[in-house]
């Protein structure tokens, strides 16, 4: 992976970035600073930007029947553990019922993964 150009993401104020800043690293755990070739808005244009040769993303996998002809997705496997978070957000005030089911659901969901 050394020595290649990558496609980030890019950011926005409600991302905790300024606008138009990038949103992902390349990988955690590249021991190199990457090139990033470009920054895209959203999945799509990442995948395109792929596909015309641009440089290299990374993807989720829930996007690999999305993948535009052109594009190999490769697994990546041995690289360093990544640690998610979810943090619903709500008004300041007592959390509604619904609002107290989906907070249970991602906590469930998440002790069972």
């Amino acid at each position: 992976m050394h020595g290649q150009r990558w496609i980030s993401g890019s950011g926005g104020p409600t991302r905790g970035g300024p606008a138009g800043g990038p949103q992902l690293r390349a990988w955690p755990g590249l021991d190199e600073q990457p090139e990033m070739a470009h920054v895209a808005r959203d999945w799509l244009a990442r995948l395109h930007l792929v596909a015309a040769g641009c440089g290299l993303t990374t993807i989720p996998a829930v996007l690999e029947d999305a993948i535009p002809p052109g594009v190999v997705v490769l697994p990546v496997r041995g690289g360093t553990s990544e640690q998610r978070r979810i943090l619903p957000a709500r008004p300041p005030r007592p959390p509604s019922e619904p609002v107290i089911r989906v907070a249970e659901a991602l906590r469930t969901a998440t002790l069972t993964t």
